[in-house]
C-alpha cells in the first residue's frame, strides 16, 4: 500500500523526526532496480512533517513490512497531533498517548491500518553514564555501549574507539 502522510504537532512543539522506514527485505538488490527498494521520503517544516512510504503484508512474526516514524514533541496546553493519511484526516491527542496507543483502519477491515504509539517520556528513553579507559597510558582501547529495555528487546552502539595519550 502506498502512503502519503502531513502531520502537524498544535499546541506544542516539534522538536525532532526520527524516520523508520525500511526497504523491502532483499538478497541482492541490483543498481538497475534501485528505486524498487527505496521508495520512502520525507521533509519537515516547522511544526509539520510530510512523508511518503509503502508497506506491505508481515512475512511473519520477526519480519515486518510496516514503517514508522518518530516525533519528538515539547508539549504544551493540549497538545495534539493531527493532520491527513492517505487523504483521510487524522487527530489524536497527546494526554489519550499517555494512557493507550491509537489505531485505525483506513477502510475498514483488511485494508491499511495506521498505529500511534503510547507517549515515551524523556526520562524514560535517555540514560547518562561514564567510564574510565582501563587501557595503557598509550593503549588503545575499543567499547561499545549495549542497552537492554524492560520488554527485552536490545540496541547497541558502533565501536568506539579510544588511544591512549
Amino acid at each position: 500500500m502506498s502512503w502519503e502522510g502531513e502531520l502537524e504537532v498544535v499546541e506544542g512543539t516539534l522538536l525532532g523526526v526520527e524516520p523508520r522506514f525500511r526497504g523491502a527485505d532483499i538478497l541482492s538488490p541490483q543498481a538497475a532496480h534501485a528505486s524498487r527498494h527505496a521508495f520512502s521520503g520525507w521533509d519537515r517544516r516547522g511544526n509539520r512533517v510530510r512523508f511518503h512510504t509503502r508497506t506491505w503484508g508481515n512475512k511473519n512474526p520477526t519480519t515486518p513490512g510496516t514503517q514508522g516514524i518518530s516525533l519528538e514533541i515539547l508539549p504544551g496546553g493540549n497538545t495534539g497531533i493531527q493532520g491527513r493519511l492517505n487523504g483521510r484526516p487524522i487527530a489524536v491527542e497527546l494526554s489519550a498517548l499517555r494512557e493507550s496507543c491509537q489505531a485505525a483502519f483506513l477502510g475498514g477491515f483488511l485494508s491499511g491500518a495506521y498505529k500511534f504509539h503510547r507517549v515515551v517520556q524523556r526520562s524514560r528513553c535517555v540514560c547518562h553514564t561514564t567510564c574510565r579507559h582501563a587501557g595503557s597510558a598509550r593503549g588503545q582501547g575499543q567499547y561499545y555501549v549495549r542497552v537492554r529495555q524492560l520488554n527485552h528487546q536490545w540496541a547497541w552502539s558502533s565501536p568506539i574507539w579510544v588511544k591512549g595519550s
